[in-house]
């Protein structure tokens, strides 16, 4: 049998985002993205996971950072000393040494690994620059060992966060509810995600889980505004699809042997709340579900539809894992599903669809972010 991933990500209800913003000017964000990481420009602050759980202890370590740099500017009387216990805890004074102190400890303590980064930055398109916004998650806890050396005074031997980037989007594309949050500072910053900001997790993530719906992006990667009838035979393969998510849950298992009557008969009944299209040349469709495994399922189905597995193949079945998860309830759901629908639909009508899928694959770039593992 042939196995696909769906990549799905399983967003639990007290998943966490924060922004991190790359320094003054956002003069860091290629060291982020390039090295993979976060940091604020905190140089030889000797910074460890205890250090960064406490508050007293972070004061303590602002005040030694500013003894060793007021004794790197006027090198007179006796060295600062290293001992921690030797500074104050107490509250500090100076306003942006608070926030200061509160960035370090959001960035190294309360951030953890599969929290969400927001990273706003540039990049070069010819001669230009083009504010956009990375979207990744924490990869790992932070560690004493995890110090960057960086090019410029303010970013030597900083502590830095492990960050998978995972996506980027031109910043135009945010939401104003989104880009009021994100263009604030301080320089590390949560966003609660409600309903109002739940659009992040679309950024963030191609495939995604999300209390009790789901989402999945669909691609016309190579659409450029010509050949509009097959965006709308996508469509209707995406329609097939979610009718075939609601047709594989309920108890009359038919042969299927007319898809346009297949169609009309079940997509109604497939919990598609809705249906985002963005043809803007690359297009994409985006699939919100009423259920856990909608999105993940019409994923899916692109994958199997545009493959060069043989029809032959597929109704004898495939099967489907997630890596983007420990679960194996979702991804055992999504595989039955699919099989009762691979396997009801008769050769004729199978090859009908797969061909549409593979002409709108091979034309506008039809896919999913569905990979197949084997053959």
């Amino acid at each position: 049998m042939t196995t696909f991933d769906i990549a799905t990500k399983i967003v639990s209800s007290t998943q966490r985002a924060f922004v991190v913003h790359a320094g003054r000017e956002r003069r860091n964000h290629g060291h982020f993205i390039e090295e993979s990481i976060a940091f604020l420009e905190i140089p030889n602050f000797d910074l460890t996971p205890e250090i960064a759980r406490s508050r007293p202890l972070l004061r303590r370590a602002m005040r030694r950072q500013m003894a060793r740099e007021a004794y790197g500017i006027n090198p007179v009387g006796q060295r600062p000393t290293s001992e921690l216990n030797a500074y104050s805890g107490d509250v500090l004074e100076d306003g942006s040494l608070t926030r200061t102190v509160a960035s370090i400890h959001g960035l190294y303590s309360r951030m953890k690994p599969g929290d969400i980064v927001i990273t706003p930055g540039f990049e070069q398109v010819g001669k230009y620059r083009r504010p956009i916004v990375n979207f990744g998650e924490i990869a790992s806890a932070f560690s004493t060992a995890d110090v960057f050396n960086g090019p410029t005074a303010s970013s030597d031997r900083v502590p830095f966060r492990k960050v998978k980037w995972l996506n980027k989007i031109p910043r135009r594309e945010l939401p104003p509810q989104l880009e009021l949050r994100i263009g604030r500072p301080p320089a590390v910053r949560q966003i609660e995600i409600t309903e109002e900001t739940e659009q992040l997790l679309d950024f963030t993530y191609s495939n995604y889980i999300y209390e009790n719906g789901s989402s999945s992006l669909i691609e016309a990667s190579r659409y450029t505004g010509e050949k509009f009838g097959l965006l709308n035979d996508s469509s209707r393969l995406i329609e097939i699809l979610a009718a075939a998510y609601a047709y594989a849950n309920q108890p009359d298992i038919h042969r299927i042997d007319d898809i346009k009557a297949f169609r009309q008969q079940y997509f109604a009944a497939s919990g598609v709340e809705n249906i985002v299209v963005d043809f803007s040349s690359p297009g994409h469709w985006r699939i919100i579900g009423g259920t856990v495994t909608l999105g993940a399922f019409v994923a899916l189905g692109v994958a199997i539809l545009t493959s060069n597995v043989p029809v032959g193949a597929l109704q004898a079945g495939v099967t489907v894992t997630n890596s983007a998860s420990a679960s194996q309830e979702e991804p055992q759901k999504i595989e039955d599903s699919m099989n009762i629908f691979l396997r009801s639909l008769t050769v004729a009508e199978l090859e009908e669809i797969k061909g549409d899928a593979e002409k709108a694959a091979e034309e506008i770039g039809f896919k999913s972010r569905v990979q197949m593992v084997d053959e």
